[in-house]
């Protein structure tokens, strides 16, 4: 039975460790991916927040300037 399991390891052994360096690789990428995305989300909620105040600003100003000039 032992030279049976070997037979079966030496056989199948390549296999596993090629399909262990490809999940390995697949989840680096996918690690790299969603850091990714993550940041661009992150950098893009910024600048929607940042955006937000200054068109409030903006608008509040228009509005004074408004009520002046009548």
């Amino acid at each position: 039975m032992s030279d049976n399991l070997i037979q079966l390891l030496v056989q199948s052994g390549p296999v596993a460790a090629i399909s262990l360096v490809f999940l390995f690789y697949m989840d680096r990428v996918d690690r790299r991916t969603n850091d990714l995305i993550g940041n661009h989300l992150k950098h893009s909620t910024e600048a929607m927040n940042k955006m937000t105040k200054t068109l409030t600003k903006l608008s509040t100003m228009i509005e004074s300037l408004k009520k002046k000039l009548q």
